[in-house]
């Protein structure tokens, strides 16, 4: 998906516009709007072409964002498996935090650990209909309250939504605008690839011979790159994102941004460590169409490199050439992306190291 930046982003009746002047929140339906902007508060209403606003104060309003963070507050300050492999697992979610982020990942943490009682209430409605109907009443009195109660359900279910919700608007400055694009290009090029696999654990191999003469031997499942945000993260951009086993990445204009499960962690790009190599691999499985096959061997190997005639079954296996691309951080990520076209990780290595030097320079001037 192209990237490009929207103007407004709604949050059940509440709806956050980015303007030149700032960013403002109006509330209401179709047709008829409140709100507050940074030139004051106002009503709007009108439907088909005709449309009323009038300012009712003239009193400007503070951005509620700018660069991700509020800036009514202060800046924040400054196991081995039973097969040999060892697991490339990333670290803790919670103990990736970004100073810079630190009070969006307090609210999203806060956020999803909170209460939703809307399926406390469609229990107690069905629980309550089941019973009156079990009486010999009207059934008119059963409906009546199974209605009343879907409608208070579906009110309590917006309520909860509304309360675990973080809205995030971003207005950024056209050189970061222009870096994001380009990221979200390398890695809408990296979706086109025959196949992308996570590096779940690497080991060495015990028994070469049979194993296609590979040293190595990796456990490893095909993912596949999309865009998206959080559950109940509200923005006005859409980020790349990876699942990379438990965990989600979302490459954000200002951090990546680290999920797993309610728990929510963060990376500025300048703390984001990219290594990129090619490697020698002997595929067993069918090999994608985008991949360099530079050499071939046999699954039983004999002391020369040959096939050894012991085995019937003895067939041919390619060996290609992948890329593999680790993330890592100081903080705990350690991820592994093998990539069977050759080129990419460059591209992408390239445009988060200018965005961590920019978003790096923007946080040492602000703090």
């Amino acid at each position: 998906m192209p990237f490009y930046l929207k103007k407004s982003v709604s949050v059940g009746p509440f709806r956050f516009n980015l303007s030149k002047s700032g960013i403002g929140i109006s509330a209401g339906i179709t047709g008829l709007r409140l709100g507050a902007g940074p030139r004051g508060r106002y009503i709007h209403a009108g439907r088909g072409g005709i449309y009323y606003r009038k300012t009712i104060s003239n009193e400007p309003e503070g951005l509620l964002f700018q660069g991700g963070r509020p800036i009514d507050s202060p800046p924040p300050a400054t196991p081995v498996q039973p097969s040999g492999l060892e697991a490339l697992d990333s670290g803790a979610v919670l103990e990736m935090v970004d100073a810079s982020s630190a009070d969006l990942l307090k609210e999203l943490n806060e956020k999803q650990n909170l209460t939703v009682w809307w399926p406390v209430a469609l229990a107690f409605t069905v629980f309550l209909s089941v019973g009156l109907i079990s009486q010999n009443i009207s059934l008119w009195i059963p409906f009546s309250v199974m209605v009343v109660g879907i409608l208070v359900t579906a009110y309590i279910h917006s309520r909860d939504v509304l309360k675990k919700t973080v809205p995030l608007l971003y207005d950024l400055e056209p050189e970061v605008e222009e870096l994001y694009k380009q990221l979200h290009e390398a890695l809408e090029e990296l979706k086109t690839v025959g196949k992308i696999w996570l590096i779940e654990a690497r080991g060495k191999s015990e028994d070469a011979k049979h194993e296609g003469g590979a040293t190595h031997l990796v456990r490893r499942q095909v993912i596949s790159v999309t865009t998206g945000l959080p559950k109940f993260l509200r923005s006005n951009i859409e980020a790349p994102t990876i699942p990379v086993g438990k965990q989600t990445l979302f490459f954000l204009p200002d951090v990546l941004l680290v999920c797993e499960g309610k728990s929510f962690g963060a990376i500025n790009y300048r703390d984001l460590k990219v290594d990129v190599k090619e490697g020698r691999f002997v595929e067993d499985t069918e090999v994608p169409r985008d991949a360099k096959i530079v050499d071939k061997t046999w699954k039983h190997v004999n002391k020369s490199g040959g096939p050894d005639k012991r085995f019937k079954d003895n067939r041919e296996l390619p060996v290609v050439l992948y890329e593999e691309i680790r993330l890592s951080s100081a903080t705990g990520l350690n991820e592994t992306l093998q990539v069977s076209r050759q080129g990419i990780g460059e591209k992408i290595t390239g445009v988060l190291r200018d965005l961590g030097l920019l978003t790096g320079n923007a946080d040492a001037a602000i703090g």
